[in-house]
């Protein structure tokens, strides 16, 4: 058959393969879909999606290249510093890294417990 019962006969096969597969795998229908907001894909991890360069840029910018001398105590940080050679010895050094990092998780969390809004409003 042709013309308007061939077309109608296709769309009601696919709405039995679409029910089907809704009975079969558990599908919810798209009428109640509900989008994901990024709240909920926040992570409370600080340090979720920033680069090592990021974060080194951050802590210059905060305390500057004297400051992260003197809190810690690196070459790279005291003598003729730069973001490259930090970046290169940090990627070698661990426990070099490590403080880095540390000093930069603190620095987020003061800048959280500085912040009302971010309190929620205490």
């Amino acid at each position: 058959m042709t013309g308007w019962g061939a077309a109608r006969g296709g769309a009601t096969k696919h709405k039995i393969l679409v029910a089907s597969a809704k009975a079969d795998y558990g599908v919810r229908p798209i009428d109640y879909y509900e989008p994901q907001t990024m709240t909920e894909h926040q992570s409370k991890d600080p340090m979720h999606g920033v680069t090592l360069e990021q974060l080194l840029n951050k802590l210059v910018e905060s305390y500057g290249w004297s400051g992260l001398a003197e809190r810690i105590r690196i070459n790279c940080f005291s003598s003729d510093p730069s973001i490259k050679s930090s970046l290169k010895f940090l990627r070698r050094t661990p426990w070099a890294r490590k403080q880095v990092e540390d000093l930069y998780i603190d620095m987020v969390e003061k800048a959280a417990s500085d912040n009302p809004w971010l309190r929620g409003g205490q």
